[in-house]
């Protein structure tokens, strides 16, 4: 239903491009990092709640003037879709921020144990914030 009408959005001679993937986050990956130390993102405790994936998607044109109403109908439909798990009770609020639109906040979803941990190391090795934004 998106795509159509991604591809009815475009006016200029623009090439449309989407790519999703799943990427499993298994407990073996998760007890790898714990061992190392731990897992700033807090998936031990995503875990624990059930299964855990990150479905990134990248939705793409070639022509900048056809990216405002491309991007605002990707937008409806990430968040279709996480309406969609919300409805399921499989949506658990975790958004990878290397894959973070500037509209998430994927820090949000580490639980405050984690953010409390990325506060106090930003504070040692960053005190003036520059290379913070």
């Amino acid at each position: 239903m998106y795509i159509p009408r991604m591809e009815a959005a475009i006016t200029h001679n623009s090439s449309l491009s989407i790519v999703g993937n799943c990427q499993p986050v298994s407990q073996s990956f998760v007890d790898h990092s714990m061992k190392r130390g731990s897992n700033i993102m807090g998936l031990e405790e995503f875990l624990e709640k059930g299964p855990l994936g990150s479905w990134p998607l990248s939705v793409t044109v070639t022509e900048e003037a056809d990216q405002p109403p491309v991007l605002e109908l990707a937008e409806k439909l990430v968040n279709t879709l996480e309406d969609y798990a919300t409805s399921l009770g499989t949506n658990k609020g975790l958004h990878y921020v290397n894959y973070a639109f500037e509209d998430q906040d994927p820090i949000a979803g580490y639980g405050q144990g984690s953010i409390a941990k990325i506060k106090a190391a930003s504070a040692k090795y960053d005190p003036q914030a520059s290379s913070r934004t």
